[in-house]
């Protein structure tokens, strides 16, 4: 992603775009949804976490794993493991 010269701004202003531009809010969500979360990610923070079940109206389970951001790398069974369950019980 990075070989080309104008790859990082490019990369950098897709992550920029999400926090500048207003958006109209998109409505609860009604699917059944599963988050997993790494509790050392950087990224994205418990504050962020616990704001989502209120914004959910179908099925909705957060599975909580120590890893951080990256977690297909850093906790690869763990998150097959998670994302199998929930798509066979759907």
């Amino acid at each position: 992603m990075f070989i080309r010269d104008s790859a990082p701004p490019g990369a950098l202003n897709w992550y920029r775009g999400g926090l500048t531009v207003e958006r109209e809010p998109i409505g609860r969500v009604s699917v059944p949804t599963l988050m997993i979360w790494g509790n050392r990610d950087q990224a994205i923070g418990r504050p962020g976490v616990t704001a989502t079940p209120p914004l959910m109206d179908g099925p909705y389970r957060l599975v909580e794993l120590d890893a951080g951001h990256w977690l297909i790398q850093q906790a690869e069974a763990a998150v097959l493991r998670e994302t199998l369950a929930h798509l066979e019980a759907q």
